[in-house]
């Protein structure tokens, strides 16, 4: 991790968790998955829509270069001066990319002072009207508040899946520099 200039190098094998507590520990911070277990290198080239998205845009964008192996056997640099094309390619090229990425080098963020998270279970019959909300909601909110809606089987959540209700999940993430901002997201 560069702290200076907020980027980092990368395995493709570190886990989001792992990423996101190793930038924490910087004070930087990165759109890395919402699921920690999540490897960083697939995340990566197939988009990465990660934590606060909103603000900080699609993970794929951050690769500011890349260490790849081609066909060839060769190594090289993706980056904005050299291989351009590569950095292009590796930037949602998805399982198709035709070379192995043995690191990535990411432009970071400064990590928010205060993030608050909200989760709301709403009973399935109910979503149409959690919908008209959510678009409501998702028309005046700040880049800063990342909302998310599943669907799915989760409640009660100590019952095995096959007990457990059919609901809509919606959770309300804020990114601010402050509790103050954070709670007027």
């Amino acid at each position: 991790f560069n702290s200076a200039d907020k980027t980092a190098w990368l395995q493709p094998g570190i886990r989001s968790e792992e990423f996101i507590e190793l930038a924490r520990e910087h004070d930087l911070a990165f759109p890395a998955a919402h699921t920690g277990i999540v490897p960083m290198g697939g995340y990566l080239i197939g988009g990465g829509l990660g934590w606060n998205w909103p603000e900080w845009d699609i993970a794929c964008r951050s690769i500011i270069a890349a260490e790849i192996v081609l066909a060839d056997g060769r190594k090289v640099i993706a980056s904005e001066t050299e291989n351009q094309d590569l950095l292009w390619t590796i930037r949602g090229g998805g399982p198709g990319f035709f070379g192995v990425v043995t690191r990535y080098k990411l432009q970071m963020f400064p990590l928010p002072k205060a993030i608050l998270k909200s989760k709301y279970l709403v009973p399935i019959d109910k979503l149409p009207e959690v919908i008209v909300e959510l678009e409501t909601i998702t028309k005046a909110k700040s880049n800063k508040l990342e909302v998310l809606a599943v669907a799915g089987h989760f409640y009660p959540p100590n019952k095995p899946v096959e007990q457990q209700q059919l609901v809509c999940a919606v959770t309300a993430i804020a990114f601010a520099d402050s509790k103050k901002e954070v709670f007027a997201l």
